[in-house]
């Protein structure tokens, strides 16, 4: 866990970024993207041509 602290505060002193608050559903939108990113990567892999689009919720 330190380690990981200190690689992100070195990164942003060195870019000279202030801190940003990513949001309560970053993780989760996230995760969305890499679920949809693996579900089309094996979907092409068993020959699939796939394309998606976002749905308005």
């Amino acid at each position: 866990m330190a380690h990981s602290i200190l690689t992100i505060m070195y990164h942003m002193i060195k870019r000279r970024e202030p801190r940003r608050e990513l949001g309560p559903l970053y993780c989760e939108q996230r995760r969305r993207v890499t679920v949809a990113r693996q579900t089309i990567r094996k979907l092409e892999s068993s020959g699939y041509k796939v394309s998606i689009e976002d749905v308005a919720s």
